[in-house]
């Protein structure tokens, strides 16, 4: 059996992942003279899940700063090592809180919405079920409610903007109980 030649260990290392030359020896000089094609793999793959975690933290301060940076021009928000909201900031965040965004109309007829939004449209059939709250609707099911209101048009715009107007059924009911068998 013929060992592997220190080379040999690089060049396979090298070649299974992108890593950059420091990475491959620091992970040598980590693992010692004559270490393993194992052992020099282990630290290899550490140090790039390392780099791949600072990386990450980076995006998300970067992420994090863009955000902040923005809400300063908006007057959101103010500061520079502490940050604090301004009234402006207090106030857009009590409407964010506060009620729908449509205006709730109460209808004689009662409205039944039935949907089947997909997984991984999550968080649009969150925003829907949150909006039907909002307008007065109950829930019957999960993806089944009721109520008697009139649905606004905003309503139905932003559903079509959303691309979910073809999961979404609305039905109009004159008379709600369960089927009565006739004897």
């Amino acid at each position: 059996m013929k060992t592997r030649t220190f080379t040999e260990k690089i060049l396979e290392i090298a070649a299974e992942s992108a890593v950059t030359a420091v990475e491959i020896i620091t992970a040598v000089l980590e693992s010692g003279y004559g270490a393993s094609y194992s052992k020099i793999n282990k630290n290899l793959n550490r140090l790039e899940a390392e780099r791949m975690a600072k990386k990450t933290s980076a995006e998300e301060r970067h992420r994090l700063y863009n955000l902040i940076s923005k809400l300063k021009r908006e007057g959101l928000v103010s500061g520079k090592k502490k940050i604090s909201t301004t009234q402006l900031g207090r106030t857009k965040l009590t409407k964010l809180k506060s009620k729908s965004k449509y205006y709730k109309e109460n209808d004689e007829t009662t409205k039944i919405v039935v949907f089947d939004i997909p997984e991984k449209n999550k968080s649009k059939r969150d925003w829907l079920r949150k909006n039907l709250v909002d307008l007065g609707f109950k829930m019957l099911q999960k993806s089944v409610w009721i109520g008697k209101v009139k649905i606004p048009e905003e309503f139905i715009d932003d559903v079509q903007l959303l691309k979910i107007i073809d999961n979404i059924h609305i039905f109009t009911a004159d008379k709600l109980g369960s089927i009565e068998i006739d004897k």
